[in-house]
């Protein structure tokens, strides 16, 4: 944690355009207007809501960030003591899901004050919810919050919320219940995400993302945004966060080949990975796929977090028949820790050397990007440069800083870290966890069970 301490909070980017826009939207409401308010910026209700309130209590920006990285922050914490409490019968299982956390942008992001950190708290903590067969109201609250997160965040919400249920319930009726309500609850989010686009730009479409200049021209392009998002050197989300892409793959296509979609875990498994395939369409028509030209896969982030997190908690037997396959190849299991270390120090880097890390992809780079790119001023430039060449440069962009913290001893407790964790992975202990809690206790499994006994 004390990285974390001592880059607290991180200031950069874009962050403050939530601070403006949440005290202009202050002012339009003293002025009595609610429609097509004038200096707003893009972000959903989430990170609005509390921005409106500090800029009503007179804040000023640089207060309103950091106590939006405050709460970002503490919603971390709390997510990490929940899985603590979830998975603390499996060491393996918890040290897993330790390394995703630690050992990526996840742990990066969250001294930031970008919402994706909070957002996917929100959505572990609906998932978890859903998972221990929680109040109704608390699943519906959480996933209102994550729908009014951004007009895309039902996309992801709603697929994760059903792969729980329909892995968790305990018969048809109980899981047509809680889906119905995952369903309002993510519709009403939607609903405020659009009338607060009203206020903002007078119609319900949000005139920053539906703008064309920002839509990536060609199927050329928009392919090579989609391998990008998972494989730039620069912010792809192999190179940068290696145990969280592996496993929100991995796991759900382990799950499908094994039953072929002829159990309710299998379709819980495609629900999951149609998450990670709807957020990546959706990026790769965007200009800025990563979250702007910048360090690490941010915009994905809660997509992938979520889906690793939600697969290690209910596809615990495919967990641990890979680990103890891994076990059996144990040269497999080395390669894979060794990777998954380096793809994690950019992430350490980013918060100890963050300055020079917002600078990696501002020009020069080379002769064909002189100056910095804008696709307001000149968008075909923009495109060449920012999306079909920056994304693609390894050069200092990825392992410099990171690489610096080695030798000044943070990088290697950093590794050590990863390196304990993985042991305790490669233990591989089975404990009642996975014999109760994450068993399937599908509808139709059970009634098969029934079948045999009688």
């Amino acid at each position: 944690m004390w990285p974390l301490a001592v880059a607290f909070p991180i200031n950069g980017g874009d962050a403050l355009w939530v601070a403006q826009s949440s005290r202009a939207l202050v002012q339009c409401a003293r002025d009595g207007v609610w429609s097509s308010c004038p200096g707003t910026y893009q972000f959903g209700w989430l990170q609005h809501i509390p921005g409106i309130f500090l800029a009503w209590k007179g804040l000023d920006d640089i207060a309103i960030v950091t106590v939006l990285t405050l709460i970002n922050a503490i919603a971390f914490a709390w997510m990490c003591i929940a899985l603590v409490k979830e998975l603390r019968h499996s060491p393996s299982l918890l040290s897993l899901a330790g390394l995703v956390i630690v050992a990526g942008p996840l742990y990066a992001f969250s001294v930031y004050s970008f919402s994706e950190v909070l957002v996917t708290a929100l959505v572990v903590g609906m998932a978890l919810s859903l998972f221990r067969k929680g109040p109704w109201w608390v699943s519906a609250l959480l996933a209102f919050l994550v729908a009014s997160s951004r007009e895309t965040g039902f996309l992801v919400v709603a697929p994760v919320a059903a792969a729980v249920v329909v892995s968790v319930a305990d018969d048809l009726r109980d899981a047509v219940r809680r889906l119905i309500y995952i369903a309002v609850a993510s519709t009403a989010g939607l609903v405020a995400v659009l009338w607060f686009n009203v206020w903002k730009y007078g119609s319900i479409a949000n005139d920053h993302f539906t703008d064309p200049i920002r839509q990536v021209p060609g199927t050329f392009l928009k392919v090579k945004n989609f391998l990008a998002v998972w494989t730039s050197p620069s912010g792809g989300v192999i190179p940068v966060w290696f145990f969280g892409g592996l496993i929100a793959v991995c796991i759900p296509v382990l799950v499908i080949r094994r039953n072929g979609l002829r159990s309710q875990r299998a379709w819980a498994a495609l629900l999951l990975l149609a998450v990670l395939f709807g957020q990546t369409l959706l990026l790769s028509s965007w200009y800025a796929p990563f979250g702007w030209v910048t360090w690490g896969p941010r915009l994905i982030l809660p997509a992938v977090a979520s889906v690793s997190l939600v697969s290690i908690m209910l596809f615990a037997r495919e967990v641990h028949d890979v680990i103890a396959s891994l076990r059996r190849r144990l040269w497999v299991f080395v390669v894979v820790v060794i990777v998954g270390t380096l793809a994690a120090l950019p992430n350490l880097g980013f918060i100890l050397d963050r300055h020079q890390t917002l600078q990696w992809f501002t020009p020069p780079l080379l002769p064909s990007c002189p100056v910095t790119a804008n696709v307001e001023i000149d968008r075909p430039f923009y495109f060449s440069c920012a999306l079909d060449f920056a994304p693609w440069q390894l050069g200092k962009t990825l392992w410099d800083s990171g690489l610096h913290q080695v030798s000044r001893g943070w990088g290697l407790l950093y590794s050590a870290l990863i390196a304990v964790l993985s042991m305790i992975v490669l233990r591989n202990q089975r404990s009642r966890f996975e014999a109760t809690t994450t068993s399937p206790p599908a509808i139709d499994e059970k009634r098969e069970s029934a079948r045999s006994i009688g």
